[in-house]
Order: C-alpha cells, then structure tokens, then sequence
C-alpha cells in the first residue's frame, strides 16, 4: 500500500508534517508578543502611540493574510504590515510559491485597502537557501526601503550584478501578473 508520501515525489515531510503551518504559528506568535510588549514592528515607520489591531488569515480583506498589523500614528492615521509566511523560498522566477506571494503582494498594492505611503508589506521567510540569495535580495530590498527614487534604487540594485538579476525578476513576474490582469502598462515608479 502506498502512503500519502509515495505518491508524490515532490512531498516533503516538512510539508505534510505541519511544518509550514508550525513555522507560520510561531511567527504569528512573536507579533502577538510584540503587540502584548507594546514593541516595535518591522517595517513601520515610528512614532505610533498605539497597536490597534492584528489580524491573522485576514482574507478576502487581504490577499498577503497570515498576519496583519495595524498601528495609529500620533495623528491617529492607521499604519498597516501586511505579512506573508512562507517556510521557504528560493526568489527565483520558476519558484511558483514566490511567484504566488508577489502576486498577492500586487493584488493587495494595487487595491482599496492598501495606502503604499503609509503602508508596508513583507514577505516573511526562514532561512533563505543559498549565500547568493542572502547577498542579493536582502540588500536590494533594503535599498528599497532607503531609496528616495526610483533613479536611486536602480543605482543601488545595479551595485551588483546578482543584486540586479533579482530585482528583474521581481519586475517581469509583476509585470507579467499586470499583462494578466489587463494592466498593459505599469510603470517602472509604480513598481
């Protein structure tokens, strides 16, 4: 008799174990932390004077869904991180699971809910597989973060060449999902 596993070569005991799901679960856990401490949240800008509300599985509301934080600001505007977890990715175009979370990300970019100047998404990971990976996506999602312009992200992600190749990756996979959705031309500032 065959079992669950032997039926598909591609399954990973990590995988059919729960081990996605127990990852996901301690990463939601370190938020609700976070919230209970009053600390500080990746990805957005200070100061807030309180932690409003998280969300975890925040479909349909939002497509990137397995945590959802919202902060208020002094002013009392609402700050969003939209969170997606994902045990393991490999930021490569034939990686389907990365093509999946960036095109949630789009999806929920480009919607009502989503305010790009006040708000922020991350893509949560593990450990990242390869060296060439840690040395090129990290820097050149950081370089987003710091650039003030599109010019200056083009000048950091061009410091480097692998750094370069994966910042067009992440533009033709979304540009791609755009074509799909019958958005011909997204521009390189929008993107």
């Amino acid at each position: 008799m065959l079992s669950a596993h032997s039926k598909n070569p591609n399954t990973s005991s990590f995988g059919t174990g729960g081990g996605g799901d127990t990852f996901q679960f301690r990463v939601q856990l370190k938020f609700f932390v976070t919230l209970l401490k009053n600390d500080r949240f990746p990805c957005l800008e200070g100061p807030y004077k309180e932690i409003s509300w998280i969300k975890t599985q925040a479909r349909p509301t939002f497509m990137t869904d397995d945590v959802v934080v919202c902060v208020l600001d002094l002013s009392g505007k609402e700050h969003k991180l939209l969170g997606q977890i994902k045990h393991k990715l490999t930021f490569t175009k034939s990686d389907e699971e990365y093509q999946k979370t960036l095109r949630q990300a789009w999806d929920d970019f480009t919607g009502g809910n989503f305010d790009p100047k006040l708000d922020a998404i991350a893509i949560i990971t593990g450990p990242i597989p390869t060296q060439t990976a840690i040395d090129t996506i990290r820097p050149l999602f950081e370089a987003a973060r710091a650039s003030i312009s599109l010019e200056e992200l083009y000048t950091k992600a061009k410091e480097s060449k692998a750094r370069f190749e994966k910042f067009e990756v992440i533009k033709s996979i979304i540009q791609e999902y755009a074509k799909e959705k019958g958005i011909a031309n997204v521009s390189d500032e929008t993107l």
